[in-house]
């Protein structure tokens, strides 16, 4: 190193400075990038398990309304027969 000149050393010494900030700043980008893809995993499982929920719920409600309607008209039914009874 002693045989270069001071320009050169001051050229050297500025790109290893430029090198462990931009080393640093990818560091910090990858350390970003995987909390980012831990909190979209996250997301989408939230959303499978939403989408697994809506499904099981409107499940049920499908049994529900087709319930009713039996019931419905079991009541149609059953006043249509008392009234025949006048």
């Amino acid at each position: 190193m002693s045989n270069l000149d001071p320009q050169t050393l001051a050229q050297k010494k500025k790109m290893q400075i430029e090198i462990i900030l931009k080393e640093s700043d990818a560091k910090k980008y990858e350390r970003e990038k995987l909390l980012l893809e831990v909190e979209i995993r996250a997301l989408k499982s939230k959303i499978q398990q939403t989408e697994m929920e809506i499904t099981s719920k409107e499940g049920k409600l499908k049994h529900i309304q087709d319930q009713n309607m039996m019931l419905q008209n079991e009541l149609i039914k059953l006043k249509h027969q008392m009234n025949s009874l006048h």
